[in-house]
């Protein structure tokens, strides 16, 4: 059954959530991610509600069934009841043209038979008027039954019309209901493919840092363990790292709180519906059950009227196959009232289902509140973790406000060196106008010169002609030329001459003086050039020194800044290279530990052999310097003994001469020891300028050592860490692998199942609407037969009130027609006396 089926599939999830820590796989094909707890809640419960929605939507179906058929039989009851209108028509037609002949008929007898008829003609009389009478009594009824029916026509057309409109909207539903599981379906198996692969990355990476791993252990397996802390930048790099992860899970926690949140609203609204659909159910069957009554009532009140309609064989043939049909809508109507009930008792059922779904909201809001402590822990450490990110944060800002700062100085030495070109291109633009200008200047002066010279030629030549003319014309002093009369110098060819002498004289004489205050000029002019060329070649030289000087300077300024910003562009690429380098370091540092131990091994035997040197050279020195000794006191003992021996030289000159070639020989000993010390301290002080090269050195490598030693320590540290998380992660991917072998096989069923279980819930989704307009449908008809039952009462007190006004004319017109009787027949009496 469906309940055994949903039964197998919780217990299925139940044990999804089982950590069983099984061992890992050798070779593990397939990653499946660790279920989630509230997936798998939220999988139960939509298995549940699948189940509920099928058996809902098998009872729907059923009633489908129902409804179309009660649809067919009430279009045959339509169709009947037309043609029991029609007939009733035509019936009340004939009953009013019958209850007119008869009325004709009676006055024509009445006419007819003025003085006889006897009692014949008061038998037929009175037989016929008992059936006009029976007719008109009929008559009232007939009406009503007319309505009645009329009424029946309409309220079941509506009630067609309501199940026709009732199954478009339920077919309509179920299609969107179809169509909301299918994309529920694919966004799940969208989140599962992305689980997936999330788990293989995770696992990706978890391989990758098993690698690092082992690699940082064989380099740590051959070194000793230091206890100095890591620095400051790698313990900013793990907080950094563990910031992420903490961010990570908690958004990660509260993404699964608001989607528990979000599952926990939609299973109370759930809930309301599914109460409030009860109620209305509840309403409808008792609703229901009052139109059994009703209809009951309306039966027995037929039942009377058939009783009633003796004389009319086809009248009640007709009433009973009515009453026949009623009792089939009974039974119908007892039938829906038994699905009524079967619903009701499924609602109950899922009332009991909302408590379970009560008792798991408990507990995912317990969970709720163990993730919302976790949450809070998680955002303390985030905090903390903001604070130190605050702070490195603010150094990266001190060293950008700082790199800013250079770029701002280096761009504004560029522009210094920019605007100096510039400027010394200026210069040299003006430098050239002023050397075109000199040499326009001394053009000017050339031919100011040559003119002079010409000018100067000129009047020389003038001069000359006026001295090699002026002995010919002389005259007495006394007797200027000017004195002469006008007439005598106009007139003699002499005088003309003389006259026009005197005019080229006055001529050139202003010429020579024009040339002459022209000389001045150009003599101050040439002067005032002078000064300027002598003041501009100066100042030109000063200028182009003084400017030589500054473009040197600022070359120099323009070199030293160029490596100032190069210097800065390195360290920016430093700085930004330093990142990358970060990542390749893990590589490069193997190799550098491996070349440092090398190094430090080469150089430990190095200053072995270096120390064993100067071990050797002190030695070799010790020697010397006691051989120095030595040979000092014995010098001093044989200086002593040449002493003694030039008191006794005479006594000893055989042995003076010995001694003297002991001398030369202790001499030349010592000029060897002297060259072979001088020899020894320059080997020392090579050896001691070696070995401060390789103090220095030593110092540097014992340096690198402890950076490489601190970098050591910090990978140490970066291992312990990683293998902390490698074990965790390892703990994990046992109990995931695991898991994904114990779900290998369990998947499929799953997958299957829960395709099914989104049909189910889609179809069950589609009967909840259906129940829903169902219930609006259901209440809208309860309101129109409560205001058909009105207005059917209210007509049958009209008709109550027009059959007792019609009882009361018809007990009037008895009376009368008894009273009537009572005097024709003692008309007939005295009529017979009278004959």
């Amino acid at each position: 059954t469906a309940a055994g089926q949903v039964d197998q599939l919780f217990q299925k999830l139940q044990k999804i959530d089982v950590e069983t820590g099984l061992e890992p796989l050798a070779h593990p094909t397939v990653h499946f991610t660790r279920p989630d707890p509230a997936v798998a809640d939220l999988i139960r419960l939509a298995e549940a509600k699948i189940n509920d929605v099928e058996k809902a939507n098998q009872d729907f179906a059923t009633k489908n069934i129902d409804l179309e058929n009660q649809l067919q039989t009430f279009h045959q009851q339509l169709t009947r009841r037309d043609q029991e209108i029609t007939r009733l028509g035509v019936q009340l037609e004939n009953a009013r043209s019958q209850q007119q002949f008869f009325a004709a008929s009676t006055y024509k007898h009445k006419g007819s038979s003025g003085g006889g008829g006897g009692e014949n003609g008061s038998r037929e009389e009175g037989g016929d008027h008992q059936i006009g009478t029976q007719q008109i009594n009929e008559l009232p009824r007939a009406r009503a039954r007319i309505e009645q029916l009329e009424l029946q026509i309409e309220y079941l057309q509506e009630y067609v019309e309501g199940l026709e409109k009732e199954s478009t909207s339920h077919e309509s539903e179920k299609q969107a209901i179809h169509a909301a599981a299918n994309e529920e379906k694919a966004a799940i198996s969208a989140e599962l493919a992305r689980e997936k692969e999330r788990v293989e990355g995770l696992l990706r990476n978890l391989e990758r840092l098993e690698g690092m791993v082992g690699e940082l252990e064989r380099i740590k397996s051959g070194r000793k363990k230091d206890g100095r802390q890591s620095s400051p930048e790698r313990r900013g790099s793990e907080r950094k790292e563990g910031r992420c992860g903490c961010e990570e899970k908690i958004r990660a926690g509260e993404e699964k709180v608001r989607e528990a949140i979000g599952k926990i609203d939609e299973l109370t609204a759930q809930l309301r519906k599914v109460d409030k659909a009860k109620r209305d159910i509840e309403e409808e069957v008792e609703v229901l059950r009052k139109r059994v009554k009703s209809l009951d009532s309306i039966r027995e009140e037929t039942e009377c009227e058939d009783g009633d309609k003796a004389e009319d064989d086809k009248t009640i043939e007709k009433l009973r196959k009515q009453n026949h049909e009623l009792g089939l809508k009974v039974k119908e109507l007892e039938s829906l009232r038994w699905s009524l009930e079967k619903e009701v008792g499924m609602v109950k059922r899922k009332v009991q289902d909302t408590h379970l779904l009560e008792k798991e909201i408990s507990t995912l809001q317990t969970r709720n509140t163990l993730l919302q402590t976790e949450l809070d822990r998680s955002k303390s450490e985030v905090t903390k973790l903001g604070r130190v990110l605050d702070t490195r944060g603010v150094e990266m800002e001190g060293m950008e406000v700082r790199e800013g700062i250079l770029r701002k100085e280096v761009e504004g030495v560029r522009r210094e060196r920019d605007e100096l070109m510039s400027a010394l291109k200026r210069f040299e633009m003006q430098i050239e106008d002023m050397r075109r200008q000199a040499e326009i200047i001394s053009e000017e002066r050339d031919a100011v010169e040559g003119l002079y010279k010409q000018v100067n030629a000129e009047l020389h030549r003038t001069r000359q002609q006026l001295q090699s003319q002026s002995p010919s014309h002389q005259q007495p002093r006394s007797q200027s030329p000017s004195r002469l009369p006008i007439a005598v110098r106009s007139k003699s060819p002499d005088g003309i001459r003389v006259r026009q002498l005197e005019e080229d004289k006055i001529r050139l004489q202003a010429r020579v003086s024009e040339l002459e205050d022209e000389l001045v000029k150009l003599g101050r002019d040439l002067k005032v050039l002078a000064v300027r060329n002598r003041e501009v070649g100066t100042g030109r030289d000063e200028v182009v020194k003084r400017l030589e000087g500054e473009v040197e300077s600022l070359s120099r300024k323009l070199v030293e800044a160029e490596k100032n910003v190069e210097r800065f562009e390195r360290r920016c690429l430093e700085g930004e290279g330093r990142a990358k380098r970060l990542e390749v370091e893990a590589l490069d540092k193997d190799r550098m530990i491996e070349q440092a131990r090398r190094r430090a091994v080469k150089m430990e035997g190095e200053r072995e052999r270096e120390h064993v040197t100067i071990r050797d050279l002190r030695t070799a020195l010790s020697d010397a310097e006691t051989r120095l000794d030595r040979l000092q006191t014995e010098t001093a003992r044989l200086s002593e003994e040449n002493d003694d021996r030039g008191r006794v030289i005479a006594e000893q000159r055989r042995i003076l001469a010995e001694v003297d070639r002991s001398r030369e020989r202790d001499r030349a000993e010592l000029d060897r020891k002297c060259e072979r010390i001088v020899v020894l301290e320059e080997e020392v002080g090579r050896v001691k300028g070696v070995m401060v090269e390789k103090d220095h050195d030593l110092v540097s490598l014992r340096e690198n050592v402890d950076i490489l030693q601190r970098q050591v320590d910090e990978e140490g540290q970066e291992v312990a860490r990683l293998r902390r998380v490698v074990e965790g992660v390892g703990g994990e991917r046992g109990r995931w692998e695991g898991e994904a072998k114990r779900l290998e096989g369990e998947l499929k069923a799953v997958s299957r199942d829960l395709e099914a279980v989104m049909r189910e819930n889609g179809s069950l989704n589609g009967e909840l609407a259906q129940l829903t307009s169902t219930h609006e449908t259901l209440k809208s008809t309860t309101h129109d037969t409560h205001l058909r039952i009105s207005y059917l009462e209210d007509l049958l007190q009209s008709k109550d009130r027009d059959y007792n006004h019609l009882l009361s004319q018809y007990r009037k017109i008895a009376a009368d027609h008894e009273r009537l009787e009572t005097t024709l027949r003692a008309f007939s009496q005295e009529s017979n006396v009278l004959k």
